[in-house]
């Protein structure tokens, strides 16, 4: 199941996560088709940040996971309405 996952990863949905050091803000861009053209882009992100002197933002990549993969938690079910019945 962890190897599944791993070969899944490479063909994977990926963003990059972009932070801003002073605030703590954090957004994301994409997704990107694998995890190497995050990378890139990423790259690219810092390269730009070096080219204007910036070092506010810290840049990483993730990978979309699959809400049914290895470590997904399926969402609760919601509490029932008042006065519902419980059978």
């Amino acid at each position: 199941m962890i190897i599944d996952d791993d070969v899944n990863a490479i063909v994977a949905p990926w963003i990059v996560v972009c932070t801003d050091l002073r605030s703590g803000f954090t957004t994301y861009a994409g997704p990107y088709p694998d995890g190497l053209r995050a990378l890139e882009a990423a790259e690219w992100e810092l390269r730009e940040q070096r080219r204007t002197e910036s070092g506010d933002f810290a840049f990483d990549v993730a990978r979309l996971g699959d809400p049914t993969g290895l470590g997904a938690v399926a969402e609760p079910s919601p509490p029932p309405e008042p006065g519902a019945p419980t059978w």
